[in-house]
């Protein structure tokens, strides 16, 4: 096998509890995550000895190669495994800097890639060691679907599929510092947790009031009242017919929740009028159990 292709799928957060921090310097968080069908490509293509280098090359976005989480990724394994060198070309999809783990995907894809490029045999604890090393999210995407996450975010638990709901998604022109994020919610008075076992019973039961009635971002508050713009996209994405809408992770993407896709179509076509300075992507929850190495 001289090659090898991998889709990284990004998530939105459908619960983000924020506890207090912890030894390690990270805070205590509980999550619940969700994959969507939006995705980067990666293409891993091994180079003939006695090249060891690594090359990344990003084929539609201008990445700093030395700084970016799958090349110090892929870096990681072949000093850990003594892998010959390869190249990675990667197709980015997914916005960057938006609250959508759009890095740790793509990490985790490269990890899945070189196992299965140079016939590795890791087992999914091994990838999820090897990724939790370098980024809190990584380890949720060699399980992905819908799942709680724990500790940092980097312990995994699979429950019931979100059902096929179709998102809109809208990035904005500017990013959001996560440390910014996390120093914010410090500053700020205590918030109840929401119970992630509701949030799981609701989305056994599939009923989107449920669901809508338990969205909780903690990392939200901050955002709205540093960037009011938030707050306009969310009630916009509400009066296009979403059923619910909040931001995702640090932000600042915002995700609106549809029963269907016509209704989706619509009100993605009114947020690239509204917004069309910004990235507008209609995608679906998206469910699957068997891994990265799957999205081919």
């Amino acid at each position: 096998m001289k090659e090898i292709r991998v889709q990284a799928h990004g998530k939105i957060n459908l619960v983000l509890n924020v506890g207090p921090v912890r030894d390690d310097s990270f805070h205590e968080v509980s999550m619940v995550m969700q994959e969507v069908e939006v995705c980067d490509e990666l293409r891993l293509v091994k180079k003939q000895a006695p090249d060891r280098t690594i090359d990344l090359v990003c084929e539609n976005f201008d990445l700093a190669e030395a700084d970016n989480i799958a090349y110090r990724c892929a870096r990681l394994m072949q000093e850990k495994y003594s892998l010959p060198g390869f190249q990675i070309f990667l197709r980015k999809t997914l916005p960057v800097a938006a609250g959508m783990a759009g890095g740790s995907s793509d990490a985790a894809a490269v990890i899945e890639g070189a196992d299965r490029l140079f016939e590795l045999g890791l087992s999914r604890k091994q990838k999820e060691d090897i990724g939790a090393s370098l980024g809190s999210d990584i380890p949720f995407f060699f399980t992905g679907g819908t799942c709680i996450a724990t500790g940092r975010g980097e312990q995994i638990r699979p429950i019931a599929d979100l059902p096929g709901f179709q998102l809109v998604l809208v990035k904005p022109d500017f990013g959001i510092s996560t440390p910014w994020s996390y120093r914010q919610f410090d500053r700020a008075s205590a918030r109840p947790d929401i119970d992630l076992s509701l949030m799981e019973e609701a989305i056994e039961s599939g009923d989107p009031g449920s669901i809508r009635n338990l969205l909780q971002n903690h990392l939200e508050s901050a955002a709205l009242a540093e960037y009011p713009v938030i707050q306009k996209i969310k009630e916009d994405l509400l009066s296009s017919g979403a059923f619910a809408s909040m931001m995702t992770g640090s932000g600042p993407t915002v995700f609106g929740m549809f029963e269907n896709a016509e209704e989706a179509g619509r009100a993605a076509c009114r947020m690239k009028e509204l917004y069309p300075e910004y990235q507008v992507i209609q995608t679906a929850a998206w469910s699957r159990r068997d891994g990265v190495s799957e999205r081919n």
